[in-house]
C-alpha cells in the first residue's frame, strides 16, 4: 500500500519526514506532532473501528493523513485528515452523552480536547465538503480553478483559498488505493470518469505528486470498475453491507483467474467479518445532513448550467455561514481555545467502566 496502515507507521512517517525546502530540518514541529497525535487518538478512541467494508475504518483515516504527509501538507491539515469523519459517526459511550444533547454541546466538548481551530475545521469542512465522492462537485471545482487562471476575482480567489483541495484528493485516492475498494466494491460510488476529474484537478493546481497519486488511482479504478456505469454506478453511500456487496461487479474484461479469486475473497470477507463488531451506527448531525445535501444540490445546479458560477459561489458562502451557528449564538464559543497539553479526564476511556 502507498499509505500508512497502522498508527505506528503514521507516527513514524510524520516524525521523520524532512522539510522539502531544508532537508536538515524536520517537516513537522513538536507542536505539530502533538496536534496530529491528539487528532489521531481522538478518532481512535471515539469511533468504533469494527469492519464494515472489508477493513477497519481507522485504516482509512490513517491512510488519508499519510497521503497528506506525502503531499507535504502543514501539520494542521494532516490533523484534520486524521479525524475527518468524526462528526458523521456516533461516538463511544464515554464520549457520547445522549441523542438529546445539542450540537453546540458536542462541539464545545470536542474543542476542549482538540482546541477550537481543529474542532472548527472538522465541523465546517465536514458540512461543506463531506459530500463526496459527488461527481458534479469536482466538476464545479474544476470550472472555478479554470476561471481563476484566466479571470481571477475576489470570489474565485476566496473559494479556492478555502477549498481543502489536498484533503479531498487524499480522501478519494486512499479509498481507491488503500484496499477498501478491493474488498468491498466501494469504488462503485464513483463514476468511471471520477478519477479523470481528479487528475485534471491536480494538473490545474500544478501539483505533480497529486497528479501521480490520482493517476495511479485512476488506472486502478478503471481496471476494476464495470464499464457500464449506468447500471452499476451508485453515487450514494450504500445503506447496509448487504446492499454494498449486492452492487459489486468486477470489470468483465479482468483476468478470468483474478475474477474467480476476487469472488472468493469478497465472499469470505463478507461472511467472516460477522465475528468482528461493526461500526457504531452513524449519527449524522442535522447541520451536517443539511450541509451535505445542500452542497450536492448546488453542485448539481452549477454543473448542469441551471445557475451561474457567481450564483453558485454566493449560495455556497451563504450556506457556509450557517455552519457557524454555535460561534454566533453560544457564549461558550466566544473565546478561542488552544490545544490543551493535558488530556481532559472526560476523554480518557480508562476512567469509565465501559467504553464499547
Amino acid at each position: 500500500f502507498k499509505f500508512a496502515r497502522s498508527s505506528t507507521q503514521l507516527i513514524l512517517e510524520m516524525a521523520y519526514t524532512r522539510s522539502p525546502t531544508n532537508h536538515s530540518q524536520q517537516m513537522y514541529s513538536a507542536d505539530d506532532l502533538q496536534m496530529i497525535h491528539r487528532s489521531l487518538n481522538t478518532m481512535r478512541g471515539f469511533l468504533n473501528m469494527g469492519l464494515w467494508d472489508g477493513s477497519e475504518g481507522m485504516m482509512h483515516f490513517l491512510g488519508t493523513a499519510s497521503c497528506m504527509i506525502k503531499l507535504q501538507q502543514p501539520g494542521f491539515k494532516v490533523a484534520v485528515a486524521a479525524a475527518h469523519s468524526i462528526y458523521l459517526q456516533k461516538w463511544r459511550e464515554y464520549a457520547f452523552r445522549g441523542k438529546d444533547e445539542s450540537e453546540c454541546d458536542e462541539r464545545h466538548r470536542l474543542r476542549s480536547l482538540v482546541g477550537s481551530d481543529l474542532e472548527r475545521a472538522l465541523w465546517v469542512d465536514t458540512g461543506m465538503y463531506g459530500n463526496g465522492p459527488w461527481f458534479s462537485c469536482f466538476e464545479s471545482y474544476i470550472k472555478i480553478v479554470e476561471r481563476n487562471q484566466t479571470k481571477p476575482d475576489a470570489m474565485t480567489i476566496r473559494f479556492l483559498e478555502e477549498l481543502p483541495y489536498h484533503h479531498l484528493m487524499c480522501d478519494e485516492i486512499e479509498e481507491a488505493m488503500g484496499g477498501n475498494a478491493i474488498l468491498s466494491g466501494h469504488w462503485k460510488r464513483r463514476n468511471t470518469t471520477f478519477f479523470d476529474n481528479l487528475v485534471t484537478m491536480a494538473q490545474l493546481m500544478n501539483d505533480p505528486i497529486s497528479v501521480k497519486l490520482s493517476e495511479d488511482a485512476r488506472q486502478m479504478s478503471h481496471a476494476m470498475m464495470h464499464s457500464n456505469p449506468g447500471k452499476w454506478y451508485k453515487e450514494e453511500n450504500p445503506k447496509s453491507k448487504k446492499e454494498l456487496y449486492r452492487h459489486v461487479e468486477l470489470n468483465p474484461e479482468a483476468d478470468a483467474v483474478d475474477q474467480e479469486r476476487w469472488g472468493e475473497m469478497v465472499g469470505f470477507t463478507r461472511h467472516e467479518q460477522d465475528l468482528v463488531p461493526h461500526f457504531l451506527p452513524p449519527r449524522e448531525r442535522l447541520t451536517m445532513k443539511i450541509g451535505i445535501a445542500d452542497t450536492r444540490f448546488l453542485c448539481d445546479q452549477f454543473a448542469s448550467g441551471h445557475i451561474t458560477m457567481e450564483e453558485y459561489m454566493a449560495k455556497f458562502f451563504e450556506l457556509k455561514e450557517t455552519m457557524y451557528a454555535c460561534e454566533k449564538n453560544d457564549p461558550r464559543f466566544q473565546e478561542e481555545v488552544p490545544l490543551p497539553r493535558k488530556i481532559p479526564d472526560w476523554a480518557i476511556p480508562a476512567l469509565y467502566t465501559s467504553v464499547m
